[in-house]
């Protein structure tokens, strides 16, 4: 609207200088007074009585209630003062109880029927135009294939098959026991059920001869089958091979750190199974269900290993990444380590397990980490984005910590900047050697030339600050990135859009009708 409108700021003082106003002129003449506020759903989402609460109230509350204020005074209405900043209860506002809903159920039938009474022939022409549109469209929203499915990005994708998550895990939920408890059946003629299975009661009452097994390869065929199909029972896609391996998965799987000692094979082979079993079956927890998507072939496995003791973990088969930036995988944490006997000495202590490769980017299972997720605009249009772009710079950048310059990080995917010379945008993540959850990596060569995300995210602020929106335009780095005013930038950004606008237009025309030029006069253009 500021870009729209004629509008000029008018300077207020004492309690009221920090409010914007905005005079609207045509020529000469005030139109009205403009104050910009925000949507009272902008108020909706922050408790009363939390920290957060109490301080988003004492800044953005309180600046509503003055804008309120000087909108009161001009327009000559009564607002209760304070009121977002006291008054204000976002738990009582949203919905309508059970009278108010019928009350308003029962107003707009009166206005119905009013309406009706009142202009009979339109509410009629009304009723059967928006009658003959739904006909119409209903078959044509059925046959028409949906463009957007045509043309799908990795996120696209993943955020598309977000809806299938719950029924997916349910029914692999479904089939995985199925196959596990006919497996066993083949083995054991006993009826059995999923819970009897993890008990492992029917072999102590039988006294299975299957308890004498010592290795691998003397476990029934149809559970050491099914145990070596499962994806998320493997270390790098790698089915399990032995018996050490089989109690690795064991102490992995295990959910309270229990010891595999005076078990047979038979029974650590059906607790691992039947672990697994209920781990696909553990729904994901409320609070993030909404802020993560799983992943989709072949992103649905991924290679992790122990945040806290470095060893590997079993692959997860279930990968999820964040809503927000689906190029963020979603790291789940165990409570007793990550099951080794070497993480866990005391028995206690929380472990992440976080992605093998050290250039996938990752988020804690945290709505706060989930919904804090801050994805760079200016990522297109600063930074060289394409193979071509990013062929003359380096590929692999050897880095160390900025803090304890003893952690070393050898950075596969390098983000350069798209002016010229380039620059290398220093990575922060978690060093392993001062322990700091945030540190930059600095290239060992110093004769990289750097630039830090802030002052990436400073640059595309001044940029906006002066006017220029480069998504309206073509993308230009040379542009951008030049020493010129921001009016010039943006008058040679304008002139580049016209460029391409007119070549566009030109060869949507037939041949015949493109313009030629008469080389007899410089100025004259015959078609």
């Amino acid at each position: 609207m500021k870009k729209l409108l004629n509008l000029q700021p008018l300077r207020l003082w004492g309690k009221f200088r920090d409010v914007e106003l905005y005079l609207e002129m045509h020529g000469q003449e005030i139109l009205r007074f403009l104050l910009f506020v925000a949507h009272p759903q902008f108020f909706f989402y922050h408790g009363s009585f939390t920290e957060s609460g109490l301080r988003f109230r004492e800044t953005q509350a309180k600046r509503q209630d003055l804008y309120l204020t000087v909108a009161s005074k001009l327009g000559g209405v009564k607002i209760a003062p304070h009121f977002y900043e006291c008054v204000h209860r976002p738990a009582l506002y949203g919905q309508f109880d059970k009278f108010s809903r019928s009350l308003v159920v029962q107003l707009e039938a009166e206005a119905d029927t009013q309406l009706r009474a009142a202009f009979p022939i339109r509410y009629e022409e009304i009723e059967s135009s928006a009658k003959i549109f739904s006909d119409a469209s209903e078959p044509e929203k059925a046959n028409t294939p949906d463009p957007v499915i045509q043309h799908l990005t990795l996120s696209e994708t993943i955020e598309r098959d977000s809806r299938k998550e719950c029924s997916r895990r349910r029914s692999q939920f479904v089939n995985l026991s199925q196959a596990l408890i006919e497996a066993v059946g083949q083995i054991f003629v006993d009826s059995l059920s999923l819970r009897s299975l993890a008990q492992g009661k029917f072999i102590l009452d039988t006294g299975s001869e299957w308890d004498e097994a010592s290795e691998l390869d003397q476990l029934p065929v149809p559970i050491l089958t099914w145990i070596q199909d499962q994806d998320g029972l493997k270390i790098d896609q790698i089915p399990i091979s032995s018996k050490e391996e089989l109690f690795v998965a064991y102490d992995l799987l295990s959910p309270t750190g229990y010891k595999s000692t005076n078990m047979s094979l038979i029974t650590v082979a059906l607790k691992v199974a039947t672990w697994y079993v209920s781990k696909v079956k553990k729904r994901r927890h409320p609070s993030v269900q909404d802020l993560i998507v799983p992943g989709v072939p072949p992103y649905n496995i991924m290679q992790r290993k122990c945040a806290k003791c470095g060893d590997r973990v079993l692959d997860d088969a279930f990968a999820c990444f964040a809503r927000a930036d689906p190029r963020k995988y979603v790291i789940w944490y165990r409570r007793y380590g990550c099951g080794r006997h070497s993480c866990r000495p005391d028995g206690m202590g929380f472990a992440n397990l976080v992605p093998l490769d050290q250039n996938q980017g990752y988020r804690v299972a945290t709505r706060k980490s989930l919904q804090c997720l801050r994805t760079g605009g200016w990522e297109e249009y600063l930074l060289r984005c394409t193979p071509q772009e990013r062929s003359d710079v380096q590929q692999i950048v050897q880095t160390i910590c900025k803090g304890c310059r003893k952690q070393p990080f050898e950075d596969k995917q390098p983000r350069w900047t798209s002016q010229i010379p380039s620059r290398y945008v220093i990575p922060v993540r978690g060093c392993n050697g001062c322990k700091e959850r945030f540190s930059s990596f600095i290239p060992i060569d110093a004769g990289v030339h750097t630039i830090t995300k802030a002052a990436l995210s400073k640059k595309w602020k001044d940029l906006k600050t002066g006017g220029i929106e480069p998504a309206d335009y073509p993308r230009r780095p040379d542009i951008l990135w030049s020493r010129k005013t921001h009016l010039t930038k943006l008058k040679e950004l304008e002139y580049a859009r016209d460029l391409s606008l007119q070549e566009e237009a030109e060869l949507k025309l037939p041949p015949s009708l493109k313009r030629k030029r008469n080389f007899n006069s410089k100025n004259r253009v015959r078609h």
